[in-house]
């Protein structure tokens, strides 16, 4: 009579893996900002970093963010300096519209009214200028420079409806 036959050796059961290892916390820091509530603060790429007083959290290396006024549309850059964004702390300048015979004037969503009118005071920034007439428009963008006076003029009867 043969012998029972031996089953083969069960195959050895891999060890368990070794505990995985969490990659280091990355600690965001939060950089503290001063603006009014509405202003809007955004990444050099436009990504939304938050709004208002308070803080927001910089993408790495950044030296500035950009302050959005939703009222003037105004897109300022805003230096990172001593710690903080401070919208408080940039210049102003002056906006003068001259339009030929008249326009009705808007900044962003701030209806400034019908030319003429005084300078208008702004923060130093990039904006957007629009003037009516009888069913005639204009966009013109401007930059306003702190402590300089920057001037839009439109003759409205030239341009084409």
């Amino acid at each position: 009579p043969t012998a029972p036959a031996t089953p083969p050796p069960a195959p050895a059961t891999p060890p368990p893996p070794a505990p995985s290892t969490p990659p280091p916390a990355v600690v965001l820091k939060k950089t503290p900002t001063i603006a009014p509530d509405g202003i809007r603060w955004e990444s050099s790429r436009g990504k939304v970093l938050g709004k208002g007083a308070g803080g927001v959290v910089l993408p790495e290396g950044s030296s500035f963010a950009i302050a959005v006024d939703p009222l003037t549309g105004g897109r300022s850059k805003v230096p990172l300096s001593g710690g903080k964004l401070d919208y408080g702390a940039l210049k102003k300048g002056r906006l003068v519209v001259r339009a030929q015979p008249y326009a009705d004037v808007k900044l962003g969503a701030k209806n400034l009214g019908t030319t003429p009118f005084q300078p208008l005071s702004l923060v130093e920034g990039d904006y957007v200028v629009v003037l009516t007439n009888d069913g005639k428009k204009a966009e013109r963008k401007v930059s306003i420079e702190g402590g300089r006076e920057a001037v839009v003029a439109v003759n409205m009867s030239k341009l084409d409806e």
